[in-house]
Protein backbone atom coordinates (compact mmCIF):
# COMPACT_ATOMS: atom_id res chain seq x y z
CA UNK A 1 0.00 0.00 0.00
CA UNK A 2 1.09 3.52 -0.53
CA UNK A 3 0.56 6.49 1.76
CA UNK A 4 0.14 9.79 1.60
CA UNK A 5 0.21 12.13 4.72
CA UNK A 6 -1.58 14.96 4.19
CA UNK A 7 -1.17 18.58 5.87
CA UNK A 8 -4.15 21.16 4.51
CA UNK A 9 -3.16 24.79 5.63
CA UNK A 10 -0.45 25.56 2.97
CA UNK A 11 -1.26 22.30 0.95
CA UNK A 12 -4.66 22.21 -0.19
CA UNK A 13 -5.15 25.89 0.58
CA UNK A 14 -3.23 28.72 0.67
CA UNK A 15 -2.57 32.35 2.16
CA UNK A 16 -3.76 33.72 -1.12
CA UNK A 17 -7.19 32.22 -0.93
CA UNK A 18 -6.93 33.29 2.82
CA UNK A 19 -6.50 29.60 4.19
CA UNK A 20 -10.42 29.38 4.11
CA UNK A 21 -12.25 26.62 5.58
CA UNK A 22 -13.71 26.87 2.10
CA UNK A 23 -11.44 25.14 0.37
CA UNK A 24 -11.70 27.36 -2.39
CA UNK A 25 -9.38 26.49 -4.58
CA UNK A 26 -10.24 23.58 -6.27
CA UNK A 27 -7.04 23.48 -8.52
CA UNK A 28 -5.40 21.94 -5.23
CA UNK A 29 -8.05 19.20 -4.83
CA UNK A 30 -7.77 18.24 -8.51
CA UNK A 31 -4.21 17.68 -8.21
CA UNK A 32 -4.37 15.72 -5.03
CA UNK A 33 -7.55 13.35 -6.92
CA UNK A 34 -4.58 12.88 -10.11
CA UNK A 35 -2.13 11.67 -7.69
CA UNK A 36 -3.96 9.58 -5.56
CA UNK A 37 -5.70 8.16 -8.67
CA UNK A 38 -2.20 7.61 -10.71
CA UNK A 39 -0.27 5.74 -7.91
CA UNK A 40 -3.65 4.10 -5.96
CA UNK A 41 -2.39 5.80 -2.68
CA UNK A 42 -4.79 5.73 0.48
CA UNK A 43 -4.69 9.23 2.23
CA UNK A 44 -4.05 9.93 6.03
CA UNK A 45 -4.96 13.12 7.47
CA UNK A 46 -1.74 14.78 9.63
CA UNK A 47 -2.82 18.01 9.64
CA UNK A 48 -4.49 19.75 12.54
CA UNK A 49 -7.73 19.79 10.85
CA UNK A 50 -8.01 16.21 12.25
CA UNK A 51 -8.46 17.12 15.28
CA UNK A 52 -11.90 17.93 16.90
CA UNK A 53 -14.80 17.42 14.33
CA UNK A 54 -15.20 21.37 13.54
CA UNK A 55 -16.66 23.23 10.54
CA UNK A 56 -13.65 23.02 9.29
CA UNK A 57 -13.25 19.19 9.17
CA UNK A 58 -16.85 18.68 8.16
CA UNK A 59 -16.04 20.94 5.13
CA UNK A 60 -12.70 19.00 4.29
CA UNK A 61 -14.75 15.84 3.65
CA UNK A 62 -17.66 17.22 1.40
CA UNK A 63 -14.98 18.51 -0.63
CA UNK A 64 -13.30 15.29 -0.65
CA UNK A 65 -16.47 13.42 -1.61
CA UNK A 66 -16.57 16.18 -4.49
CA UNK A 67 -13.26 14.92 -5.89
CA UNK A 68 -13.50 11.23 -4.88
CA UNK A 69 -11.37 11.43 -2.47
CA UNK A 70 -11.23 9.55 0.91
CA UNK A 71 -9.47 9.30 3.93
CA UNK A 72 -7.99 6.38 5.25
CA UNK A 73 -7.46 7.33 8.66
CA UNK A 74 -5.90 10.43 10.79
CA UNK A 75 -2.51 10.12 12.56
CA UNK A 76 -2.82 10.19 16.22
CA UNK A 77 -2.25 13.50 18.50
CA UNK A 78 0.12 13.20 20.51
CA UNK A 79 1.32 15.62 23.47
CA UNK A 80 3.80 17.16 23.20
CA UNK A 81 5.53 15.97 19.75
CA UNK A 82 6.12 17.16 16.20
CA UNK A 83 4.11 16.03 13.42
CA UNK A 84 6.87 13.76 12.17
CA UNK A 85 7.00 11.79 15.78
CA UNK A 86 2.79 11.41 14.72
CA UNK A 87 3.15 10.13 11.09
CA UNK A 88 5.98 7.80 12.59
CA UNK A 89 3.61 6.44 15.06
CA UNK A 90 0.98 5.68 13.12
CA UNK A 91 3.58 4.10 10.86
CA UNK A 92 4.96 2.35 13.41
CA UNK A 93 0.98 1.07 14.74
CA UNK A 94 -0.24 0.79 11.10
CA UNK A 95 2.93 -1.15 8.88
CA UNK A 96 2.09 -4.29 9.47
CA UNK A 97 -1.61 -4.25 8.87
CA UNK A 98 -1.28 -2.48 5.71
CA UNK A 99 1.79 -3.55 4.06
CA UNK A 100 3.15 -0.25 3.48
CA UNK A 101 5.24 -0.21 0.30
CA UNK A 102 5.79 3.28 0.46
CA UNK A 103 4.62 7.19 1.96
CA UNK A 104 4.80 10.21 1.21
CA UNK A 105 4.63 13.49 3.00
CA UNK A 106 2.60 16.55 1.99
CA UNK A 107 3.50 19.34 4.15
CA UNK A 108 4.24 23.21 4.21
CA UNK A 109 5.74 22.76 7.71
CA UNK A 110 9.22 21.49 8.55
CA UNK A 111 8.39 20.05 12.03
CA UNK A 112 9.24 16.53 10.64
CA UNK A 113 11.40 14.13 12.71
CA UNK A 114 13.40 11.10 10.91
CA UNK A 115 11.20 8.77 10.07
Amino acid sequence: MKVIFLDVDGVLNSAQDGYSIRLRTDSHLKLLQRIVQEIGAKLVLSSSWRIGFTPASKNLLARFREYGLELMDCTPELSGSCRGDEIRQWLTDNAYDYNIENFVILDDEADMAKI
